[in-house]
């Protein structure tokens, strides 16, 4: 985990999608996606909106676990 922001941090609009980030390996794409779920199940960010919830139902999504993935995943998966 990477973060440049603590209690009482003035979070620009120009960054707030970028107030962490999580990074998780393994010995493959199923591991690592694994490890990524167990992360986001315990990553814990309180007093700004986060959107750890969409990202954990991103890990368990079958396209995604499958690596069937382009630029228009989200669009086409969450917004058709």
């Amino acid at each position: 985990m990477d973060g440049g922001v603590v209690e009482g941090s003035n979070i620009s609009v120009y960054y707030d999608p970028l107030i962490s980030k999580l990074v998780t390996y393994g010995p493959d794409r199923q591991g690592a996606i694994l490890r990524m779920a167990r992360a986001l199940d315990r990553y814990v960010i309180r007093g700004v909106n986060h959107n750890i919830p969409f990202l954990r139902s991103v890990m368990d999504h079958p396209r995604f676990i499958a690596g069937d993935l382009s630029t228009k995943f989200i669009a086409e998966v969450w917004h058709s």
